[in-house]
């Protein structure tokens, strides 16, 4: 069995406030969670602009996890609010 982990460091150019910036963000968690079931969680930050989600899956195959990784990935990449900064992977 495997686990994956990917996280986003995200930027976000046109919140002007924490609270923007959540509701961004809890949307593009809830659309993760909802299309490919997979743990979905928001690191807390006081930078209004600035972003970060993490998400875990488990699966018994590192290729599926992989593509689920890709699909994620280019799921989030076309999301016109906001500007992926970095992606890290791993898969244990």
């Amino acid at each position: 069995m495997f686990l994956g982990c990917i996280k986003f460091e995200i930027f976000i150019p046109y919140s002007h406030s924490l609270k923007e910036k959540r509701q961004i963000l809890e949307s593009i968690k809830q659309k993760i969670h909802n299309n490919f079931n997979v743990s979905v969680a928001i690191k807390p930050s006081e930078k209004w602009q600035y972003g970060e989600l993490s998400l875990a899956v488990i699966n018994y195959d590192r290729d599926c996890i992989n593509k689920i990784f890709d699909c994620i990935e280019e799921f989030v990449r076309f999301n016109n609010t906001i500007q992926i900064v970095g992606v890290e992977k791993e898969i244990i």
